[in-house]
């Protein structure tokens, strides 16, 4: 009788199986009856055979999450650990091709050589349009011709490199235990061993477990001397059948040993063995995945046979502090994984966070000291900005006294003298050039009034807008001025907010007063512009300029007083001017407070 292989429907084995799973009762019928893409698994033993098994469950992650659609994957297990036998064979593959009955899949992959080599033999008898996608061994590639719609992929390397990375590491060694399994795929793997390593016997001990029990594997393991090596190749089973699955053989053999144990592949570093040169399983899976996609999507693999390097030597560090291994003699581009991390490495995230608060702390320190000096210093200065504010109020309020007393109430007095004696020598001819006099001196006053008047508040720019009231301005200043002022005023809207339009006059009109009178300017240019959002005035003159670095403080209240108006509307103010090369100054306000 000969044992029947099993078939497993595997709609996703990866990390999104139970993500999958739980979906399911949800999608449509349609949908599951029909899906888009057919995947059979050809497993060379069974489900749990390493390492094939862990390079199918990457495979079918990989793919399903890299596809784009859904994947409808099967397994068959081959169960071919005694070899291949042409009735059993051929039994499998009526099997096969019975449990698609007219269901062909879009893709076959086989997993390990034997599973390789079974396809490669029985394809005709199942699928024989099918493109496949294996997984072999170096020895494939002298002993067949790739099918065009087929890509074999297969791993580079050497047993002679393997025991020359062992030797290297441990140049003592005498005695090297080579772990294949008891079965017929085993047992030629430990023979191609022998036949590779045969150069090797004049300096080594080569031991094989092929013929050995799980009980006898174990007391040799335990039993060896001091100057030997475990080199464990693929142990799925003892000499008496007895099946090691899951990976269970590592664990096995490094609860046993009391030597150091080397492998070939990359997925048992960091549980047991030392390290070295090794087979990717995950880049296997990567290429796997490729080739899967162009067959599936494309229809035609871009390339049929992918060779798959060896990994650059990697280690891993606590196995060669266990077994006192110089790194010294670690390969020039060798990786060392799973170090033991140091005192900084336990306690850098404390030693940070401490330094940080200790470094916060300075700054705050730092930050306050430097707060109240600035406090200090803006008392200081606010206090200074008062008393000048005060003694301007105070001076302002002695020149309007002055102008009043000495000039407006002289001249009023004299117009009521006049008026006196007007009411009592009418009709006279003295009296009449008397009337004749006080005509003007009443247009004065009234103008002296006016003007006082408009330099305490200018109602133009209330009654007439912003416009009519620069203009008016510069042609005041034009009158009584010996500089050439020219002024462009864009389209600025008529009905702007009275504070917007109040402290654009003010900025134009001490800086013009500026450059007139304390830069002794010949040529000064206004212009005003309004982009829909904010207002740019610039007033600009060729007079002996000043060392605008100093701030407006240090220059009096009037640019002062322009810096402080722009900043109440959210406002900036940019005065540029050196000694000699004039002055420029940029006020942009924008339109705040919306229009009346």
């Amino acid at each position: 009788m000969h044992s029947l292989p099993t078939v497993t429907k595997l709609p996703v084995l990866a990390s999104g199986a139970l993500l999958w799973l739980l979906a399911l009762p949800f999608a449509h019928s349609h949908e599951l009856q029909q899906p888009p893409y057919e995947v059979l698994i050809l497993n060379s033993f069974n489900q749990d055979t390493e390492p094939y098994a862990a390079a199918r469950e990457d495979f079918i992650g990989l793919l399903q999450a890299r596809s784009g659609s859904r994947i409808s994957f099967r397994q068959f297990d081959l169960q071919q650990r005694n070899g291949s036998e042409e009735e059993s064979d051929t039994l499998r593959a009526q099997l096969l091709k019975s449990l698609y009955a007219g269901e062909v899949p879009n893709l076959v992959v086989a997993i390990g050589p034997p599973a390789a080599g079974y396809w490669l033999q029985h394809r005709g008898q199942v699928f024989p349009d099918v493109s496949a996608l294996m997984v072999g061994s170096q020895a494939m590639l002298n002993e067949i011709e790739v099918p065009p719609q087929d890509v074999l992929i297969v791993n580079q390397w050497t047993f002679e490199e393997i025991i020359d990375n062992i030797l290297q590491l441990l140049p003592g060694t005498r005695h090297i235990m080579i772990l294949y399994g008891g079965s017929e795929n085993e047992r030629k793997l430990a023979a191609l061993s022998r036949q590779a390593l045969e150069p090797y016997s004049n300096r080594v001990d080569m031991q094989y477990a092929d013929g050995l029990s799980l009980a006898d594997l174990r007391s040799k393991l335990e039993s060896l001397p001091a100057d030997s090596a475990v080199l464990l190749g693929i142990y799925d089973s003892d000499a008496n059948g007895v099946i090691l699955g899951g990976g269970s053989s590592l664990a096995f053999v490094r609860g046993a040993s009391n030597a150091p144990i080397f492998g070939f592949f990359e997925e048992d570093l960091g549980h047991g063995i030392v390290g070295g040169p090794l087979i990717p399983l995950q880049r296997n899976s990567e290429e796997m995945v490729a080739a899967a996609l162009e067959i599936l999507l494309g229809g035609s693999p871009r390339t049929k046979l992918r060779i798959i390097p060896m990994t650059a030597p990697t280690y891993d560090f606590r196995e060669l502090q266990k077994w006192n291994i110089n790194p010294a003699r670690l390969p020039e581009n060798s990786i060392v994984r799973y170090r033991q991390p140091s005192t900084w490495d336990i306690y850098a995230p404390w030693i940070l966070l401490a330094m940080l608060v200790l470094l916060v702390q300075a700054v705050l320190i730092v930050g306050l000291l430097l707060q109240r000096r600035q406090r200090r210093l803006a008392e200081q200065a606010s206090l200074s900005l008062t008393r000048r504010l005060i003694t301007a109020h105070e001076d302002e309020q002695r020149r309007i006294a002055r102008e009043l007393h000495d000039d407006l109430s002289q001249r009023l007095a004299r117009l009521s003298i006049d008026a006196g004696y007007l009411a009592a020598n009418p009709g006279g001819k003295e009296a009449a050039e008397v009337a004749r006099d006080m005509q003007p001196r009443l247009v004065g006053i009234s103008k002296d009034v006016h003007d006082m008047s408009y330099l305490l508040h200018p109602t133009m720019v209330d009654d007439l807008g912003i416009s009519a009231a620069l203009n008016s301005e510069c042609e005041r200043m034009r009158r009584r001025s010996t500089a050439n002022i020219t002024e462009r005023i864009g389209d600025i809207p008529q009905n702007l907010p009275h504070e917007t339009a109040l402290a654009l006059f003010r900025i134009a009109q001490e800086a013009l007063h500026n450059a007139d009178r304390h830069a002794g300017a010949n040529n000064i240019e206004l212009s005003l512009d309004f982009d829909g959002t904010v207002f740019r005035l610039v007033v600009r003159d060729d007079g002996r300029g000043f060392d605008a670095s100093a701030g407006p403080h240090e220059h009096g209240l009037g640019l002062y007083s322009m810096q402080e108006r722009a900043a109440l509307l959210s406002g900036t103010l940019k005065i540029n001017s050196d000694p000699g090369t004039g002055t420029r100054v940029v006020a942009i306000i924008p339109l705040a407070g919306g229009r009346k």
